[in-house]
């Protein structure tokens, strides 16, 4: 990769990551879609004691054989649990979040055409977050009944990087 892709490349990923700190940072919109328990302090603490692991937990659970009679007789819960206290402001956060950046930029470059208008890239940025889009975030609803009302905001900040990475890595994909 050319010197000048690669500073298009870290000039990409830095704007995604700024567009990222906007979108989750100050935007209250995607939290709205959230519901609350009663008692975060009690809910954490049971829920600690009821999923000691690490991982993803579906209740009712597949495995068993009764999980489809439950299924069919009341609610569907898929929980993600990490026991490991983390404040929210931790910069390893931040830095996996810019190396998915990073990653994701260097990736479009690969796909964006070399030479094309900004409009043209970010059209093509926008078409390949819609490929994203329909195959993650449409399967997760399909598949395992994530909400329309989350998932929406997953899909927004997709396209938002996809389309933001394309306009900005187009100058640096023209030839000289």
């Amino acid at each position: 990769m050319s010197g000048r892709k690669v500073i298009g490349v870290l000039v990409a990923a830095l704007a995604m990551f700024l567009v990222g700190a906007l979108y989750w940072g100050v935007n209250p919109a995607p939290y709205e879609s959230w519901n609350a328990v009663a008692d975060d302090k009690l809910a954490q603490q049971q829920l600690s004691q009821m999923m000691p692991n690490d991982g993803v937990y579906f209740v009712p659970g597949f495995r068993e054989e009764s999980g489809a009679a439950l299924l069919e007789d009341g609610a569907l819960f898929q929980v993600y649990v990490d026991h490991t206290p983390v404040a929210p402001s931790d910069p390893a956060i931040f830095a996996w979040g810019f190396l998915v950046n990073l990653a994701t930029a260097a990736l479009l470059v690969m796909v964006l055409e070399p030479g094309a208008s900004v409009g043209r890239s970010m059209l093509r940025g926008l078409l390949l977050g819609l490929l994203a889009v329909v195959t993650v975030d449409l399967t997760n609803m399909v598949w395992w009944q994530v909400p329309f009302s989350w998932q929406l905001h997953l899909s927004v900040y997709t396209l938002l990087l996809f389309v933001i990475g394309s306009a900005v890595l187009a100058p640096f994909l023209k030839p000289k």
